[in-house]
């Protein structure tokens, strides 16, 4: 999975979890990366998360969640290729 950290991410978490269970989380802060998009002079930044875990059930939930704590226009993320 791509993941897109944009905009003004100061030391907050991305989580991937399953169950209620993280199963990966990331942290990201504004300065790294390279402008691309959002507002300001904030860097984005993607990474590829490559998580492997144990799974037996026919279904799968992944959950998506961060611990930003502002509005969308200032923080967010996107992914991709899950």
């Amino acid at each position: 999975m791509r993941l897109y950290a944009i905009d003004s991410w100061d030391n907050e978490r991305f989580y991937v979890k399953t169950k209620g269970r993280v199963i990966t989380s990331r942290q990201f802060v504004h300065n790294r990366g390279v402008k691309i998009c959002g507002v300001g002079n904030w860097k984005e930044e993607f990474v590829v998360l490559d998580v492997t875990f144990g799974h037996t059930d026919r279904r799968l939930d992944l959950w998506f969640e961060s611990s930003l704590n502002e509005h969308a226009n200032n923080e967010s993320w996107g992914f991709s290729d899950v």
